[in-house]
Formats: structure tokens, C-alpha cells, sequence
């Protein structure tokens, strides 16, 4: 434990490296830990970003044996950590909605918006969670930071269920209010988030993309995709989207193949403006023997 957490602060640029080697001391002696040691574990080797299989397994069985000893600061930083796609885990999701009614009142705004999110990551269709939450999440929006208000917004927008939830009505005016406090690839996504779920008042969404066309050059690769499909979805001037189109050009080579298949999708949708580099795109991926998937 105590090398887990010196890597984890000291070295930070290796930590990986130390992580992974820990792994394999950690894993035979797995059922001398307690529940405390184990949950800490997780949330070490999260921050330290190295996601061992073996590891994460063993932790998952060590949870579900000793269910009855998990508390209420237990649930979030466990389905936080099996919310990541290296070790991702949606038995574990489920296992634990009878632990999270069981301490409902006593999680607070924090554990709440980290285990929404966690949901909305491993892509769960289940919409106990939102809808258990929600009324209390409203009942408290007033208290909400910003760095909560962007955990929900994102992750109930990514379960389209959002027409069934009223949340996002009192959010609105926290994204408002808190709207200097969000990086420009925060307000991205928070826009993204509000043209996929189709609520919004008239006008936020713009009011948002005028701060990021304003700052286009901080958004990196990732939001360039994101703005890329906002514009398919939400009418932008052209001028705009030109500027989009500058920043898909200048992360172009740096695209995954995964991510010129959806800038190919996207093109075809708004061709008008993205025929030239979805043509690039395809031209590409035609060119690269990894790609499995059709790209007409």
C-alpha cells in the first residue's frame, strides 16, 4: 500500500510502470486485504491511470464477497473505477443498486454525480440510477459545482432518456451562472450535450459556442469531432463552421482510425461544409489495413 501511494505521488511520470510491476505482489495475497485496503487500491491505480485486468478482477471479487462491509464513501470511487472501458464492468452496476438505495441518504452531491457518471460510462440503458437520483438532485441543484453540474449534464444526456427527465431545466441556469468557471473543452461538451438531449432554452447553446468559436484554438482533437457534430445538429454560420473545419485539419493526422470513421459519418450528414475533409478522411482509412468497419 504504502508503494502504491508513494508512485502514485512521487512518480507520476513512471507510476504506470511501478503500477503494473506492484500488480503481480498484490494479487496472491488479495484475501489478506480488508474491504478499506481494496476500495483504496482501486482508487490508486485509477489516478495512477494503470487499469491491470488481473488486479481490477481480483478487487471485484474481493467486493462482491464482503458486500455486506461496503459503506456509503465506498460506492462511488468503486463504480468509478470499473467505469473505465479497460475494465469495465456492468454486473458490478447492477449488484450495487441494492447498496445505493440501502444508503441513499446518506450519499452526498459528490458520490451522486460521480456514480451518475459512472453509469453514463459503461453505457447503461437501466434508468433506475437517473431516476433515482434525479428528485433530490433537483431538490439541491442550488448547491451544485461547477465541476458536478458538468458530471450531469454530460452523463444524462449520454442515455438518451433525457426527454423523460426534468433536470436539465434547473441546470440550465447553473450553466448560466457558472458558464466563466468551465474550460472551453468543458463548455463543448456541455453544448454537445445539450443538442444531443434537445433541451435548452433558445439560445444557450449559442451563447456557448460563441465562447468556444472565440477560444477554437483550445479545444483539442476529441472536441474538434464534438463541434464537428454539433454542427450537424444545431444551424451555425458558416463562418463557424469553417473554423471547425481549421481545427479538424490540424488535428487530422493525429485521428485514430475509430475517429476518422466518425468524421466520414459526420461529413455525410453536413456536406455542404465537410465534403472536402470527410473525402480526406475516407481516402485514409481506405489506406489503413487496421480498419475493419465500412466507411461508406
Amino acid at each position: 500500500q504504502m508503494c502504491i501511494r508513494d508512485s502514485s505521488k512521487y512518480l507520476p511520470y513512471k507510476s504506470r510502470d511501478v503500477l503494473q510491476i506492484l500488480e503481480s505482489e498484490i494479487v496472491p495475497y488479495m484475501d489478506g486485504y480488508t474491504l478499506r485496503e481494496v476500495v483504496d487500491m482501486l482508487e490508486l491505480y485509477s489516478q495512477g491511470g494503470y487499469f491491470g485486468k488481473e488486479l481490477f478482477n481480483e478487487c471485484r471479487k474481493a467486493i462482491v464477497k464482503d458486500l455486506a462491509a461496503v459503506q456509503a464513501e465506498d460506492i462511488a470511487p468503486i463504480l468509478s473505477s470499473f467505469a473505465n472501458p479497460e475494465v469495465r464492468n456492468e454486473n458490478l452496476f447492477i449488484i450495487f443498486q441494492s447498496k445505493i438505495k440501502e444508503y441513499f441518504n446518506k450519499l452526498t452531491l459528490s458520490d451522486i454525480a460521480t456514480i451518475v457518471e459512472s453509469c453514463s460510462k459503461i453505457n447503461t440503458k437501466d434508468p433506475f440510477i437517473y431516476d433515482l437520483f434525479e428528485p433530490r438532485l433537483i431538490k439541491l441543484s442550488s448547491e451544485l459545482q461547477p465541476h458536478q453540474i458538468l458530471q450531469l449534464v454530460t452523463s444524462y444526456s449520454n442515455q438518451n432518456l433525457t426527454h423523460k427527465f426534468q433536470l436539465y431545466n434547473h441546470l440550465e441556469p447553473l450553466v448560466v451562472k457558472h458558464k466563466a468557471a468551465f474550460t472551453i473543452s468543458q463548455l463543448v461538451s456541455i453544448a454537445y450535450s445539450y443538442v444531443i438531449a434537445e433541451k435548452g432554452r433558445n439560445g444557450l447553446v449559442d451563447d456557448l459556442l460563441e465562447e468556444v468559436i472565440k477560444n477554437i484554438e483550445k479545444i483539442g482533437k476529441e472536441e474538434a469531432i464534438y463541434m464537428m457534430a454539433i454542427t450537424v445538429r444545431h444551424k451555425m454560420r458558416q463562418e463557424d463552421c469553417e473554423q471547425v473545419v481549421t481545427q479538424l485539419y490540424r488535428y487530422f493526422e493525429e485521428f485514430s482510425a475509430e475517429q476518422l470513421s466518425e468524421v466520414c459519418f459526420l461529413a455525410s450528414k453536413h456536406k455542404e461544409i465537410y465534403a472536402d475533409i470527410g473525402e480526406l478522411a475516407k481516402k485514409k482509412l481506405e489506406g489503413n489495413n487496421d480498419v475493419d468497419y465500412d466507411v461508406t
